[in-house]
């Protein structure tokens, strides 16, 4: 009888350890759903179906255009005509829900240089605004964009990449 015993005590503690294992995956899924997304430090305020910037393009005093592709390419822009165009274009923006696509071979970086010193960042990786870890797909307003940084790339100096 004691070989018995022995082996229901065996199979009674792995199943107690199996379900503490389920109820814990179940807390942890439960947990990265509800809790807060994203980086702690978000390089600028997004929301869903909207793209919020916390500058107007009078607080801009130079924006640096990074298009990562089969070459790296980095504009330099001071003109206000061309850095008001992208900060219209981006407040029109309309986000979509959060996706899982990652494109590593393509992407549009934004660094504004603010009057003040400070910077804003922003990064579109392939039709997907990304946000430190949280990604939103880019519903609308994708085309505007584009030709703001079309404009950008023509008013700008390219400044070669070391």
């Amino acid at each position: 009888m004691t070989g018995f015993n022995a082996q229901r005590l065996v199979i009674g503690g792995g199943l107690a350890v199996l379900g503490a294992a389920v109820v814990f995956w179940l807390l942890a899924m439960s947990a990265a759903n509800t809790g807060p997304k994203g980086s702690e430090h978000p390089s600028a305020p997004a929301v869903a179906g909207g793209f919020v910037l916390d500058f107007s393009a009078a607080d801009v005093a130079s924006l640096t255009y990074i298009s990562e592709g089969e070459m790296l390419q980095r504009y330099e822009c001071t003109d206000s005509e061309a850095i008001g165009r992208v900060v219209d274009a981006l407040t029109r923006l309309g986000l979509g829900e959060p996706t899982e696509l990652v494109a590593l071979d393509v992407g549009d970086r934004l660094i504004f240089l603010l009057n003040d010193g400070t910077e804003r960042r922003y990064f579109f990786e392939a039709g997907v605004y990304v946000d430190g870890d949280v990604r939103r797909t880019v519903d609308s307003g994708a085309g505007d964009l584009t030709q703001a940084l079309g404009l950008v790339r023509e008013s700008s100096v390219e400044v070669a990449e070391q």
